[in-house]
């Protein structure tokens, strides 16, 4: 049932702002993670999109900002070779100012496609969760405040 929740508000976000990811295979898995949510290739044009249990019953609008967020970076990655993903996500690992700048352009990316005010909602949850906020995970919400 929440697992359904959660599907059903990613094919909204998609419909409404990733148009193009309609035609990638997108799964959903929900599960015990050290972050909120990540993403990673499953397959040629596919991708596994993990979403932690801690948000499972969180508002729409939270896991909106969170979906917003990874379909920025899906966007961008669906159109490497395998040979550019690899190479991607082993500077992600390994560089923090490769990072910081992947993050930043994830989020102005969710900004551009409208849905800045749902990644705003997401960082002020963490924030009242204890979650403190870095470059490292992105845009600083003074930041993204600041686009709206």
């Amino acid at each position: 049932m929440i697992l359904s929740r959660q599907q059903s508000i990613l094919r909204t976000v998609i419909r409404r702002g990733f148009p193009e990811l309609r035609v990638i295979k997108i799964a959903l898995q929900l599960g015990v993670y050290d972050c909120w949510m990540f993403y990673e290739p499953a397959g040629r044009r596919q991708f596994l999109l993990g979403v932690d249990v801690s948000l499972a019953s969180a508002p729409r609008r939270i896991l909106e900002g969170g979906f917003a967020h990874e379909l920025a970076h899906i966007v961008r990655d669906s159109a490497y070779s395998a040979g550019q993903l690899e190479l991607a996500f082993e500077r992600y690992r390994t560089s923090l100012a490769w990072r910081i700048r992947e993050e930043r352009e994830a989020d102005l990316e969710a900004i551009r496609r409208g849905f800045g005010p749902q990644l705003l909602a997401l960082m002020g949850y963490a924030r009242r969760r204890g979650y403190v906020s870095c470059r490292e995970h992105g845009m600083l919400p003074g930041e993204v405040y600041r686009l709206l």
